[in-house]
């Protein structure tokens, strides 16, 4: 999930990370490798009227309990970014946890803190909607078969469990076999 939230526009110079701090400008441009260096950056910065008032975090939810958010990465921003660029960043976060071999159960931007329980829904969704006469599950412009989460299910590390897909039409066990 992402969230863009406002800051006090400011930059500052990291002893730590040699680098000015608070620019939307990339991190080559911002290093400083002697004492000199900060007046240039921090005159550059200026110029390009590159001070961030906003910064949008990537956070990641473990859906298990007790467990807290992980912030992954925060991007300095001015309040410009587009969708598409958003689109761009959370497909890079897709693949990468993809190459991790993490499996993601859901993504979203800009959610309240309230809705990060989506991936408990979810779970719950693709266990009951499929079996009580849903005929089609879908997720925004996305649909999900049975045979999806049966595969997704037998995954060493899914999210979903097998017993969580198979025989779990509860509701009337007269008609289950």
């Amino acid at each position: 999930m992402t969230d863009c939230t406002k800051l006090q526009p400011k930059v500052v110079y990291s002893q730590e990370f040699r680098v000015i701090i608070g620019s939307v400008l990339p991190s080559n441009q911002t290093k400083v490798f002697i004492y000199k260096d900060i007046y240039i950056t921090m005159k550059l910065i200026q110029e390009n009227n590159a001070v961030a008032n906003q910064i949008r975090g990537f956070i990641l939810k473990i859906p298990i309990s007790k467990i807290p958010p992980v912030i992954i990465t925060a991007i300095p921003t001015k309040g410009d970014i587009n969708a598409t660029e958003i689109n761009q960043l959370l497909l890079d976060i897709i693949n990468i946890t993809a190459h991790a071999g993490i499996n993601l159960l859901s993504i979203g931007t800009d959610r309240a803190i309230a809705e990060m329980k989506y991936p408990k829904h979810t779970k719950k969704t693709a266990r009951n909607q499929i079996h009580y006469s849903s005929k089609l599950l879908t997720f925004g412009n996305d649909t999900i078969h049975y045979d999806q989460l049966l595969e997704l299910a037998q995954f060493s590390n899914s999210p979903i469990c097998v017993r969580d897909v198979r025989n779990v039409n509860k509701q009337d066990d007269a008609t289950t076999y």
